[in-house]
C-alpha cells in the first residue's frame, strides 16, 4: 500500500529508480532500529510495562510443563491439511502475482503510466485488508450457519470469485483497460474473505498443532516467490495479451480447483492427531471419576 504508489511517483521523478531503493533502505533501517530498541523477550522486562497491563497479559494463562510432540506424519497424511495447503498455494500464488507483476501487466499490456500503476495496485490492496478485517469479524459473529458452512462460503468467495475474474482478465484488451481495473479490484476484495476459509479450517482441525500447519503455509508462500517469477519469465517473453492470458488462466484454474477440493474435505471437527492420551503418571494424578472418563474417551 505504501511501496507501490511511492515507487511509481519516484520512478517518474528526477530522482529515478535509485531513489526507490534508497528510501526503502532508510525506512527498513529505521524500523529495525525501533524494533531493536523496544523489543523484549519477556513483557515483564519492558520498562514501559505497567503492573495492570502485565496482569492482563498473564490472566488465565497457565504454565506449560510438558511439551507435546508434534505428530508430523499424521498431519502430513491428513487429507484436510492437504486441501488447506492446496488452497493456500493457489491464493498465495495469486497474491504474489498481483504484488510482483500487476504493475508490469498494467503498463506493458494495458498501457497505463508507471505512476498510475502504483496506485492501481495499492488501492485494491488496501481494500483487501479492509475486507479481511470485516470478513474475520463476520465469520465469528454469524451464528445461524455452522462453522463448516461458513468456511465453505468464505473460501468460495475468496477463491472461486477471484479465480473467475482472473480468467476474465486474460481476455480484456487495452481498449477495455478500465474493466481490467474493476476485475482486479473485485479479485482483491473477494480474496479478503480467505481468513474465514482455509485459515480458519486449519486452526479448527489442527487445534494445538495449528502452528505446524500454518508454518507450512509460510513455506508455501516462500515457494511461490520462486515459482511465480519463473512462470512469468517462461511464458510472458514478449508481454503480449495472449501470453499473459495463459498466466491468468493458470491462476484462475488453480484457484477454482483448490476451492472445489477444499469444500469437499473441509470440516470443523478436530483431527484424530489432536487427541491427547495421558500417560500413566498423569492418569494416577487425576481423581478416580476423571480417570474413568479419560479411559472412555480414549476407547471412543
Amino acid at each position: 500500500m505504501f511501496t507501490m504508489p511511492v515507487a511509481g511517483e519516484l520512478c517518474e521523478s528526477s530522482w529515478g529508480w535509485p531513489s526507490v531503493y534508497y528510501l526503502h533502505a532508510a525506512l527498513s533501517g529505521a524500523l529495525f532500529t525501533a524494533w531493536y530498541y523496544y523489543y523484549r523477550n519477556n513483557p515483564a522486562d519492558h520498562p514501559s510495562m505497567t503492573e495492570i497491563e502485565l496482569e492482563k497479559i498473564h490472566r488465565d494463562k497457565g504454565e506449560i510443563k510438558d511439551k507435546e510432540t508434534t505428530p508430523v506424519k499424521e498431519i502430513m497424511t491428513n487429507p484436510v491439511m492437504w486441501a488447506v495447503w492446496l488452497s493456500a498455494f493457489g491464493e498465495l500464488m495469486m497474491s504474489q502475482f498481483i504484488v510482483m507483476y500487476a504493475p508490469t501487466y498494467l503498463k506493458e499490456v494495458l498501457g497505463f503510466r508507471v505512476a498510475h500503476t502504483g496506485y492501481f495496485v495499492a488501492v485494491p490492496r488496501a481494500l483487501h485488508l479492509a475486507f479481511k478485517i470485516i470478513s474475520g469479524i463476520a465469520s465469528d459473529r454469524i451464528l445461524f450457519l455452522s462453522e463448516k458452512a461458513k468456511m465453505r462460503i468464505f473460501n468460495t468467495i475468496a477463491l472461486t470469485v477471484s479465480g473467475t475474474f482472473f480468467c476474465i482478465l486474460g481476455f480484456l484488451p487495452r481498449e477495455l483497460a478500465n474493466y481490467a481495473l474493476v476485475s482486479l479490484l473485485i479479485i482483491e476484495c473477494s480474496t479478503g474473505f480467505i481468513c474465514g476459509g482455509f485459515y480458519k479450517c486449519a486452526t479448527l482441525v489442527a487445534r494445538q498443532h495449528s502452528h505446524f500447519v500454518l508454518s507450512q503455509i509460510q513455506f508455501i508462500k516462500c515457494l511461490s516467490l520462486f515459482i511465480e517469477p519463473l512462470l512469468v519469465f517462461l511464458i510472458c517473453t514478449h508481454n503480449t495479451l495472449t501470453e499473459w492470458r495463459v498466466v491468468f488462466l493458470f491462476h484462475g484454474v488453480l484457484l477454482i480447483a483448490g476451492n472445489i477440493i477444499f469444500c469437499y474435505f473441509a470440516t470443523d471437527k478436530p483431527a484424530a492427531f489432536t487427541h491427547v492420551v495421558p500417560t500413566e503418571e498423569q492418569k494416577e494424578a487425576l481423581p478416580l471419576e476423571q480417570q474413568r472418563l479419560t479411559v472412555a474417551e480414549v476407547e471412543e
